[in-house]
């Protein structure tokens, strides 16, 4: 039975087209919540009890957090800017917009991304809603993230 080390984990970004798969520096903690399906009552008159039918996923959020790195110009910076600009990370090549994606890797043996758009669905992916940074006088700069993901749910890829 393979069972994930949490201490093998990593977040890694492709920033710009045609860039590599860079590590995001000083990470320590990521997840993926909210992952929901809405339910549609369908209840009518004189129905004595209420029907629900299942309606839309919402793939949910993610978030990630470690110690602030200013020097981390393909990691860190590269994903602040991505929240400047709120450009969807994970759309396509084929599509005729930059790539982009961000990988949750809770150990070497795979990871989490969302699935590449198509033409028809090109906003499958993840922007980056926010951003907080802080410190005290006797600790290190923190650095966290969310994010929102669209378009499809997230899924696991395992490294051959």
């Amino acid at each position: 039975m393979a069972v994930a080390e949490g201490r093998d984990g990593k977040i890694t970004i492709i920033a710009t087209t045609g860039g590599g798969d860079d590590t995001i520096a000083e990470m320590g903690e990521w997840s993926i919540s909210g992952i929901s399906r809405n339910m549609i009552d369908f209840t009518a008159f004189s129905d004595e009890t209420m029907k629900h039918k299942p309606g839309m996923l919402d793939p949910g959020t993610i978030s990630f957090s470690g110690w602030f790195d200013p020097t981390d110009s393909t990691g860190q910076q590269a994903v602040i800017a991505l929240l400047s600009s709120g450009t969807l990370i994970g759309s396509g090549t084929s599509i005729g917009v930059t790539y982009h994606k961000l990988r949750l890797w809770p150990s070497t043996l795979g990871y989490f991304e969302v699935p590449e758009g198509s033409t028809v669905n090109r906003y499958n992916g993840i922007y980056i809603t926010g951003m907080e940074s802080g410190t005290n006088k006797d600790g290190l700069c923190s650095i966290s993230f969310s994010g929102k993901i669209t378009g499809a749910a997230i899924a696991y890829t395992t490294v051959p």
